[in-house]
């Protein structure tokens, strides 16, 4: 008797919720969307172009002074006799 109480229990959510979704549902889709009027035409303004000529300048940055500095040191014993690098 126990166990057929909680079936019945179980089926009797399931119902609820079905119709619940069903109904739910319906009144979503039965809602008429009302859509704002349309907005006015703006107004625009209009300007008269006219070819001219141009300097166009770039300043870049630069540095005067290396911001990393490096030792030359050889990697064996002697002397160094010539860079061949620059």
């Amino acid at each position: 008797m126990h166990l057929n109480f909680k079936i019945y229990k179980i089926i009797r959510w399931i119902v609820i919720m079905k119709v619940l979704s069903t109904v739910l549902f319906t009144v979503g889709c039965n809602r008429q969307e009302k859509l704002p009027p349309p907005s006015p035409v703006p107004e625009v303004g209009t300007v008269m172009i006219q070819s001219s000529k141009i300097v166009l300048t770039t300043e870049l940055p630069g540095r005067i002074s290396a911001f990393r500095i490096a030792d030359i040191r050889p990697q064996i014993s002697g002397l160094i006799q010539k860079r061949l690098f620059t």
